[in-house]
């Protein structure tokens, strides 16, 4: 669905969603291969920290994390402007399929052919930052903007101003800034959620793990269309 045709209530489910998968994904990233996969800004600092130390190979991995983070990115935007002419939930649903197939590869990968070699680590984490980069830039363009499930010192910095503007003697408390201090809030919630689940899953199945973020998202898209479904129903009468 469009951002303008979104209620809140598809927001808070989209938020949902996507900022467990997100928690989901980093935690067992960091159990797979021990690097953050979801976000890059500790990466930036580390791409620093090796180029002052010049660990040449090691800046150079995480100069490829950035990078990947970035293609997945615009892969995903890519994919949305190419097919919009399509219908706008093709288009907003094709990189998050593509996310899904990127997530069942990876459980394949870590199953079959993972043997902890330095190779292995780096095929995992690279693929890993490039799905979370696809999935940040779907779920912001669809969104437009409302939704960042993966980048929590945003968060934490809008809603703190939030709820400082929420708690002033002179706001008047409208509910659109309720709705976002809800929103941001969920994504929080769910990112932790996820991470806990993750983790816990990841001790249990191992590699397994990323087949149930691929499921999760896969509700997500089923969800949408059984709106979409009834939304076209409901006009029709």
């Amino acid at each position: 669905m469009l951002s303008k045709e979104r209620t809140f209530k598809s927001n808070i489910l989209l938020a949902s969603f996507t900022a467990s998968t997100a928690g989901m994904t980093n935690i067992a990233g960091v159990m797979a291969c021990y690097a953050f996969t979801s976000n890059v800004t500790g990466h930036a600092v580390n791409f620093a920290k090796h180029m002052l130390a010049r660990n040449f190979f090691e800046m150079f991995v995480v100069f490829g994390w950035l990078m990947m983070f970035i293609l997945g990115a615009g892969i995903a935007h890519f994919l949305i402007r190419s097919y919009e002419y399509k219908g706008p939930y093709f288009a907003h649903a094709l990189p998050i399929v593509v996310v899904l197939f990127l997530l069942i590869f990876i459980g394949i990968f870590g199953y079959k052919m993972h043997e902890d070699s330095e190779n292995d680590i780096l095929i995992l984490s690279f693929t890993l930052l490039l799905t979370m980069g696809m999935q940040n830039s779907a779920v912001n363009t669809i969104s437009e903007g409302k939704i960042k499930t993966s980048h929590l010192t945003g968060l934490f910095t809008d809603l703190g101003a939030e709820l400082s503007e929420w708690l002033h003697p002179k706001t008047d408390r409208p509910p659109q800034l309720a709705q976002k201090i809800q929103l941001r809030v969920s994504i929080l919630a769910f990112y932790i959620l996820g991470a806990l689940i993750g983790g816990w899953l990841f001790i249990k199945i191992s590699y397994a793990t990323f087949y149930a973020i691929a499921a999760t998202l896969l509700v997500l898209i089923f969800y949408d269309i059984a709106v979409m479904r009834i939304k076209k129903e409901t006009e029709a009468d």
